[in-house]
């Protein structure tokens, strides 16, 4: 009895040597279990060990994926980490340094904040240019906006408060303004009325409503002193300083004639511009209107007066001549 219990632990004793002989001579190729099973890694420590090797020149990477490949390393050459494919943050991303993106951006929420810890500063969006870069900013202290060159808008420019127009302006296709236009120099919203008013009309201004377009009127006065007596140039010979197209003649005296008609012709460049000349028939004080052969004195037409008839008994005296018409701009 006692022979076969020692028996029996001598081959215990012996399969347990021959046990851990065998384990000691595998070898246990944990990639191959790893790819086999697919083990969850735990880390249960505060500081990851350092990914590295002996190779200084090259990309220290994370993969991911035998197929997919996919990785995350830490690129020598520009020295910053690079994702080879796209990167979904469900948090906020913030950054110390600056944002550069070489692709087309865009911005999926409605709302893009910039400056947006409003610090005390001009907020600044810079276009680069191959020549000089041009900026939109947003000036603190003004409290506008600004562009550093023009703009030019394809649409609408609409503003619900005032435009400043700070330097000389054109205006390439029709104005329309719907209320007051004022200035210094201008004061009126009814410009437009100008494609229908006669050429040369002056904008007039009227107390208590709009400014109307009006011809410029203007008179030309000769007064002859004295009594009357027939002469071809009994008054001032003048030269138009400007053109005129008359409208209406007429005589005044102070002494009337007696016994017949005082007759007073206007010339210009030697020829009367009348087919029948004013005249104050006797014993009266006024004219008659005289016959126009031509309206139009050109500026430099060398305009005169002729008295052609005077009265019979008493000439008559202290006459004034008038000339009144369009004045032309």
């Amino acid at each position: 009895m006692k022979t076969q219990k020692k028996s029996c632990r001598l081959r215990i004793i012996t399969s347990v040597i021959v046990l851990f002989f065998l384990c000691s001579l595998v070898r246990v190729d944990t990639s191959f279990a790893a790819s086999s099973w697919s083990p969850t890694l735990l880390v249960n420590t505060e500081a990851f060990q350092i990914i590295d090797d002996s190779n200084d020149t090259a990309d220290i990477k994370l993969r991911f994926g035998g197929s997919i490949s996919e990785e995350v390393y830490w690129n020598r050459a520009s020295a910053l980490f690079q994702f080879t494919d796209d990167v979904h943050v469900e948090g906020n991303v913030t950054s110390s340094g600056t944002l550069i993106v070489s692709g087309t951006g865009s911005i999926k929420a409605e709302t893009f904040k910039v400056n947006s810890d409003q610090s005390a500063g001009d907020t600044v969006l810079v276009f680069g240019s191959d020549t000089a870069n041009e900026t939109l900013k947003f000036l603190n202290l003004e409290d506008r906006f600004e562009f550093s060159d023009d703009l030019h808008a394809t649409g609408n420019i609409t503003a619900s408060g005032g435009i400043v127009v700070n330097t000389a302006s054109r205006i390439k296709a029709n104005l329309t303004v719907s209320s007051t236009m004022s200035g210094a120099a201008v004061d009126t919203y009814n410009l437009n009325a100008s494609k229908s008013a006669t050429t040369g009309s002056i904008l007039v201004s009227r107390t208590g409503s709009a400014p109307q377009w009006a011809q410029p009127m203007t008179s030309m006065v000769w007064f002859i002193d004295g009594a009357l007596f027939v002469t071809a140039t009994g008054a001032a010979v003048i030269t138009m300083p400007f053109g005129l197209t008359v409208s209406t003649g007429s005589l005044r005296i102070n002494v009337a004639p007696t016994g017949a008609d005082v007759i007073a012709n206007i010339t210009r460049n030697g020829q009367s511009i009348y087919t029948t000349a004013p005249r104050i028939v006797a014993n009266t004080k006024h004219s008659k209107n005289g016959t126009f052969a031509f309206t139009h004195l050109s500026g430099g037409t060398v305009v005169s007066v002729s008295i052609d008839q005077v009265g019979s008994t008493i000439a008559g005296s202290g006459l004034t001549i008038m000339l009144t018409g369009r004045r032309h701009y």
